[in-house]
């Protein structure tokens, strides 16, 4: 693709992500440009090349262009323009710039041997002390700790020296920093010579111990609310009031109120709002306030305003809270939301591992309507409009299931005793029989209630072989029995009714509303089921930050299930860090 400058007919020639060479060789003009960041691009290498640099794509949500590439402006002559009419009287007209730099660099040298030249002081004195002394200087002590800076616990190393945090950097002994990481049986000696990766914020700490702002004591309020006054108390003073006030509130006999029994005691009128609280932390406040204490309301911490609806998301589909990819064995990523080579949960770590997987020939779409840094380097980006992520997702379930691309083995076994040939590692509800009542779904159809003998409330019912049956009595179910009655419940599987969610609207409806080309959605779509259980969506912050979140975080991993690629090498995965 080509787009020419405003200032002269000459093209220039765009490439994705790369630096490119000029399309008019034969032009022996010298013009130079920047991107639309402002930053000047690499030099031509052409030796019969004019140029003296060359412009780098730049990627924008550019309204009126489906690729997002802005054009670029040469700014060589409105500068040289601009230089000419401002220059000061001694110089030529005619110099260049090369000339100028020559004679000015020979003009300071002879004014410096003639001492003609004079330095001006700064006012703000220099703070110039002695250089901070290498790790292999005795007055050095190297400190292992841990990153509270975000929720991914990273290990650190602080170099100390006279008592005086310098440097913080990664622990090379821990995973997130180092990979591999040091063999824990190295000698400390030796690992202090070593140094692992940690962000921007985690080496930012240096600044958060010694920030002169920091409130290192507690304090009281010393004035009406609002008012901004503070009164500095001590620990003892702190812990004596907090405990006389919280006293009478724990009674775990009288309610809140008799009238309401569904309030509960009145310890439950106490609630601990914990704020980011780190695991290890919360673990143990819980037991503090709810197992001592006595209030249900024991921790009240980020919730909804962070990642709440996720993880609600995520257990109503998987019955977990979270779920990753795993970057070193995967072939595909659609990733909703955050931004993995500039945030997440742990990032420095996952930003290397999803590097890797690109440079192993791993592919990446992203979805996000800013162009972040991740996707500049994947090989999609779809910046969907904000707040309609679901859409995008049902969009691509609908093409999974109206062309038969969703895995069958894994979503018509029953249960996880079902016999099972294709080996799969879970079972899902998807043919499970759900009860229809007034056209709206509303639970599960129960053994008991299908007059099964035998059966009980707790044993689900599928379709199979055309009759009712126990969920556990057949090894593969229907998936599309369409509504059945059964002991005269209306009924239709659990996977039915997703299908005609994705089915309210058009591939081409569901576009209108994301901002997606029906085209990239196909795309994503063929690409997310093309590599066996060796894909994975992730999500993360964006998508699910809204009051339509929880529904939103649903539509996506409902993608993952589609494919069946839970706990498969290279699909998605639970367990592991708190993440």
């Amino acid at each position: 693709m080509t787009a020419a400058s405003d200032a002269t007919p000459a093209a220039w020639t765009f490439s994705r992500g790369r630096p490119v060479r000029c399309a008019n060789r034969s032009t022996s003009r010298t013009r130079s440009a920047r991107s639309a960041t402002g930053r000047p691009s690499r030099a031509c290498r052409s030796s019969t090349c004019g140029e003296s640099r060359h412009v780098r794509q730049s990627i924008g949500n550019h309204q009126n262009s489906p690729v997002g590439v802005t054009r670029v402006r040469s700014m060589r002559a409105n500068k040289a323009k601009n230089d000419r009419s401002t220059a000061p009287s001694w110089i030529s007209a005619g110099v260049s710039r090369r000339s100028f730099l020559t004679l000015a660099s020979a003009a300071a040298v002879g004014a410096g041997a003639g001492g003609g030249l004079v330095f001006g002081q700064s006012s703000i004195p220099g703070n110039f002390g002695d250089p901070v002394p290498p790790e292999t200087d005795s007055s050095v002590e190297i400190k292992y700790s841990v990153c509270l800076a975000c929720h991914s616990a990273c290990g650190i190393r602080c170099k100390v020296v006279d008592g005086v945090l310098v440097k913080i950097d990664g622990n090379p002994y821990h995973p997130n920093c180092l990979e591999p990481h040091l063999d824990y049986s190295t000698d400390p000696s030796v690992a202090r010579l070593e140094v692992g990766k940690v962000c921007a914020k985690g080496q930012a700490g240096v600044q958060t111990l010694y920030n002169p702002y920091r409130i290192k004591e507690p304090l009281r309020r010393d004035g009406p609310r609002g008012s901004g006054r503070w009164k500095t108390i001590s620990w003892d003073e702190a812990f004596n009031e907090i405990a006389t006030k919280l006293g009478p509130s724990r009674d775990l006999a009288t309610p809140v109120d008799p009238s309401d029994p569904g309030l509960g005691p009145v310890a439950n009128r106490v609630v601990f709002c914990g704020g980011r609280n780190e695991h290890g932390q919360k673990e143990f406040t819980d037991r503090f306030w709810g197992k001592s204490f006595g209030t249900v309301n024991k921790r009240h911490d980020h919730t909804s305003i962070c990642e709440a609806s996720h993880h609600i998301g995520y257990s109503f589909i998987t019955g977990k809270s979270k779920g990753s990819t795993d970057l070193q064995n995967c072939e595909f990523v659609l990733w909703f939301g955050s931004d993995p080579l500039a945030a997440n949960f742990p990032f420095v770590a996952q930003s290397r591992k999803l590097i890797n997987m690109r440079e192993a020939g791993g592919k990446l779409a992203i979805v996000d309507p800013r162009y972040n840094v991740a996707a500049s380097k994947a090989d999609w980006w779809l910046p969907v409009k904000p707040g309609t992520d679901a859409a995008l997702a049902m969009a691509i379930g609908r093409y999974i299931i109206d062309n038969s691309l969703y895995n069958a083995a894994f979503l018509q076994r029953p249960y996880d005793g079902a016999a099972n040939p294709t080996g799969e590692l879970n079972s899902t509800d998807a043919t499970h029989l759900v009860k229809i009542e007034g056209g709206v779904p509303t639970s599960f159809l129960r053994a008991d209630e299908a007059g099964i003998v035998g059966g009980t409330s707790n044993d689900y019912v599928v379709w199979s072989g055309g009759s009712a049956v126990q969920y556990d009595s057949v090894d593969t179910a229907d998936l599309f029995p369409g509504a059945v009655t059964v002991n005269g419940f209306l009924c239709m599987t659990a996977f039915e009714l997703y299908a005609q969610k994705t089915r309210e609207n058009s591939i081409s409806d569901w576009s209108a509303i994301c901002g997606i080309d029906e085209t990239v959605i196909t795309a994503i779509a063929q690409e997310l089921t093309s590599h066996g259980r060796k894909a994975s969506v992730e999500l993360y912050r964006g998508p699910v930050q809204n009051t339509n979140g929880t529904y939103t975080a649903m539509s996506i991993v409902c993608l993952n299930t589609l494919i069946g690629n839970y706990n498969w090498k290279g699909g998605h995965v639970f367990g592991g860090g708190h993440w």
